[in-house]
């Protein structure tokens, strides 16, 4: 790793924004259903807040304070490498991440490495911090959505190391419930389920906070550690080639002056 590189990753390290509020960072794919997840969340059900369509509408990461947490939207992933780079630039901020998946199958190989590197990144308290929301549960029937929870669990677990919370949710349920004033159409959307793991969660928000940015100190001074031994591995080599190099010109320098004093010598004896 180039010096200037490590030098970037202590600039950003520093400059990683203090939030009063634990952050919670969404993360799908395009079209997850995660911008609509945000709304409903945050109470912008009759105007939304986070723009949801079916095209590519989060181009970069928004975010909007609401009551005990800061929600961080995000771009989707997989959708294209500037997008996948805006998205992870929001990971280092994030104490909790809600990472939301359409129930159509199970993980893909860009989610499954998205998540890998979330877990990486937690560490321990992985299981804690990172929630993983199936949503648009209406538009597949209870035994589908057990199915792909099952396969879901097998892959966190033997992919990623882990196994997170998954919590079902209907957006659109919950929507419905609040314009028609329908409390137990809310309670069913899963909505409320999630603020209650969001508040459990919150409770140890700001221990993993300071344990994250400490592991990224610490592989800092160790990549800055490594580079150091590099830089003294060349700098040796460096000097045995030099020394290599010149031993024949020293050779021939001394028997130069060994041939001058012999040249002197029978000058004087003329």
């Amino acid at each position: 790793m180039k010096n200037s590189d490590l030098s970037q990753q202590f600039e950003e390290l520093l400059d990683t924004p203090v939030h009063a509020k634990p952050v919670v960072a969404a993360y799908g794919l395009m079209n997850s259903g995660k911008s609509s997840l945000f709304n409903m969340l945050t109470e912008h059900v009759e105007q939304e807040f986070f723009k949801t369509n079916d095209i590519r509408e989060t181009a970069e990461n928004s975010s909007c304070d609401f009551g005990d947490f800061t929600f961080l939207d995000t771009p989707g992933l997989d959708a294209n490498a500037q997008d996948n780079l805006t998205a992870s630039q929001g990971e280092s901020s994030a104490d909790i991440v809600v990472f939301v998946h359409q129930p159509q199958g199970e993980l893909d190989a860009a989610e499954v490495g998205f998540l890998g590197t979330l877990a990486s990144s937690f560490g321990h308290r992985a299981a804690d911090n990172i929630i993983l929301v199936l949503s648009k549960i209406d538009k597949a029937s209870a035994q589908e959505v057990d199915e792909i929870e099952g396969k879901i669990r097998t892959q966190c677990r033997n992919h990623i190391g882990f196994e997170p919370t998954i919590i079902r949710v209907s957006s659109k349920r919950y929507e419905t419930g609040v314009r028609n004033q329908k409390p137990a159409l809310c309670a069913q959307s899963g909505v409320q389920t999630l603020r209650q793991k969001l508040a459990v969660a919150a409770l140890s928000a700001q221990e993993a906070r300071n344990e994250r940015q400490l592991a990224r100190v610490r592989a800092l001074l160790l990549q800055t550690e490594e580079a150091e031994a590099v830089l003294k591995s060349r700098r040796t080599d460096l000097r045995h080639n030099l020394v290599q190099e010149f031993s024949s010109f020293n050779a021939q320098v001394a028997n130069l002056r060994e041939f001058l004093a012999s040249s002197a010598t029978q000058f004087k004896r003329i």
